[in-house]
């Protein structure tokens, strides 16, 4: 039967592409991985940066963010949004990502953004370049990062999210999929599924 398949930053897996060399072993990924097919990208890593290297970060400048490596005063802005373009124009199919939390690459809510040149960040905390692309293509699919998932609540709603995508995918009909998951679509809401029970 077919997995879930989801795409997670590499560092997660144990694999040693942080800015610092240093390896992370995500709990939840762990313990997913034979339930799950996972693919892994690191997009630091993918535009040509070392292991390890200097740090990067998001600068603003007037309205636009940039993705730049402040000690060297380097932007990879155009290079990390060219290579997501390519990364997500061959992904086949998926069903939700896992990318690593602050990250000026991965990061999906809070990376910190810095001022033009400042060493201090900024009160506003934004998305990573990469990982703003993938929520821009695939907004109607689980994207969570690791630090969100440490809550039993979020975890158990992107679980369920995940499972059930791959459910649908994987029944011959709608109307299989509908009888079958009934329940839980009408604890989601009741009158969307009275909604979806008309139309099935």
């Amino acid at each position: 039967m077919r997995k879930p398949k989801l795409i997670i930053s590499k560092c997660l897996n144990s694999e040693k592409c942080r800015y610092n060399g240093q390896a992370y072993d995500d709990k939840v990924i762990s313990l997913l991985r034979k339930y799950v097919d996972l693919e892994t990208v690191c997009p630091e890593t993918e535009i040509g940066l070392k292991v390890p290297r200097n740090p990067i970060r998001i600068e603003k400048y007037d309205n636009k963010y940039k993705l730049v490596e402040p000690s060297d005063n380097i932007d990879y802005t155009s290079q990390m949004m060219e290579f997501a373009e390519e990364f997500l124009s061959n992904i086949d199919d998926v069903d939700g990502f896992i990318l690593k939390s602050k990250s000026p690459s991965c990061g999906i809510r809070d990376v910190k953004v810095y001022p033009k040149n400042q060493k201090c960040s900024i009160n506003k905390k934004g998305q990573g370049i990469f990982s703003s692309k993938i929520i821009e293509k695939y907004s109607t699919i689980p994207i969570e990062d690791e630090g969100r998932l440490k809550n039993y609540n979020i975890r158990d709603e992107f679980l369920t999210k995940i499972f059930t995508i791959n459910n649908l995918k994987c029944e011959n009909s709608i109307w299989d999929f509908h009888n079958k998951n009934s329940l839980l679509l009408k604890s989601y809401n009741e009158d969307i599924y009275n909604d979806l029970n008309i139309i099935v």
